[in-house]
């Protein structure tokens, strides 16, 4: 998954007079064609299952549902195949690092997003979870007084997930915000509701990825549609019509990250939080100069307060070459990020005019890490999912861009 991930649902109006006329179409999610790849569906439009419905009593019995329902005839294949031979070819392409077999052929996605998403989806959502502080306030802050621009104008959050197309990323997101919401939706005072521009940020949730899981995103039941009926049926408390509103807008976007064009870069920059999970030592095997490149465009176009999200494996997938075909070059790819964001030499990409382009000034911080990390899924969790969830070594960075 050689690219960005973020869905985000497109909003257009129709035209003619009258409110009806203006009405936002939601749920419905959108393939950038501009970036050009694959058209193939390779998801059925509806998706029909024998599995019991997973009670959402929790935020991962929440994720466990969506995901069931929406790979629901995936899931049916890999259970009624008993030797599995698609999942296995799966899994033995990645024990060889050959990501290209694994993801340009269209038959594999459904059953690549039925088998991992859940397991990458859950731990998502635990990361941020731990980590409520520093991502919680991008998304909607403690004080509501910080909640309009500056301006006075409602606050729009945008996340952009690159390589993220199964929906790993979009799902945990999505189901932290929720939960965010509710909580605050509990302590904010009802008079808050009368001026718009004082409502909760709206998120805006893009998903980008070179090939095409557009399906899972923007068929009816799809990704999308259920993320946003998380906060329209259960987001509760005296303002539920204001907080109802905040839903995230979800689209996809098929990109690759190392080919994207300027101004996809730019969107990424003006990024609140970029994310590149699983996908850093892809890159770094498609082309490792592109990949610095890349990193180091952001580096300095990303915006003040905004979060970089960095996950990837903690064995030895992650132990790239930083220059192509040279096995001496090999480093940890979070020494290689820390090296290039935490550094004081070179030009320091700072916020305002002035430290820009001042050498020895790093305007970067680290504000949460682990080399090594697990995600053990508890056997009450793995009773919930028709299929096996695996548990997750990896490690992470988070690094914000400061003031």
């Amino acid at each position: 998954l050689m690219s960005t991930s973020t869905s985000t649902g497109r909003e257009r109006k129709a035209g003619g007079a009258g409110r009806k006329a203006k009405k936002r179409k939601r749920g419905q999610a959108r393939v950038d064609q501009g970036a050009g790849t694959s058209s193939s569906n390779a998801f059925p439009p509806t998706p029909t299952s024998s599995n019991p419905p997973i009670v959402e009593t929790d935020g991962e019995g929440a994720i466990l549902a969506l995901v069931q329902g929406t790979c629901a005839d995936a899931i049916e294949e890999i259970q009624q195949n008993s030797t599995g031979e698609r999942l296995q070819a799966i899994k033995m392409n990645f024990y060889k690092r050959n990501y290209e077999a694994v993801f340009s052929e269209p038959s594999n996605l459904p059953i690549y997003a039925a088998y991992y998403v859940p397991a990458r989806a859950l731990c998502y959502y635990d990361i941020l979870t731990k980590n409520h502080a520093i991502f919680a306030e991008v998304f909607c802050p403690s004080d509501p007084q910080k909640w309009p621009t500056k301006k006075g104008r409602r606050r729009k959050v945008t996340a952009h997930f690159v390589g993220g197309g199964p929906g790993s990323e979009l799902i945990g997101f999505s189901r932290f915000v929720h939960d965010v919401f509710a909580s605050r939706a509990s302590k904010i005072s009802t008079t808050l509701s009368s001026k718009q521009s004082l409502w909760p940020p709206r998120p805006h949730l893009l998903t980008h990825d070179s090939k095409d899981f557009s399906s899972l995103f923007e068929r009816k039941g799809g990704y999308s549609e259920a993320v946003q009926a998380w906060f329209s049926n259960h987001t509760v408390g005296p303002e539920g019509k204001m907080w109802r509103r905040s839903y995230p807008t979800c689209s996809f976007h098929v990109n690759n990250a190392l080919q994207a064009t300027e101004e996809t870069v730019g969107k990424f920059g003006k990024a609140n939080i970029l994310t590149f999970c699983f996908v850093v030592a892809e890159l770094f095997k498609a082309d490792p100069k592109a990949t610095m490149k890349l990193f180091s465009t952001l580096k300095t176009m990303m915006k003040c307060g905004a979060l970089l999200l960095i996950m990837d494996s903690a064995g030895t997938f992650s132990f790239v070459e930083t220059k192509k075909s040279d096995p001496r070059s090999k480093r940890w790819t979070y020494d290689v990020m820390d090296e290039l964001f935490l550094q004081k030499t070179g030009i320091s990409g700072g916020c305002d005019n002035r430290s820009r382009n001042i050498p020895g000034s790093a305007v970067w911080k680290r504000v949460a890490s682990s080399n090594s990390e697990w995600y053990r899924v508890s056997s009450e969790i793995r009773k919930r999912y028709p299929l096996k969830i695996q548990n997750m070594r990896y490690f992470y960075r988070v690094y914000q861009k400061m003031s």
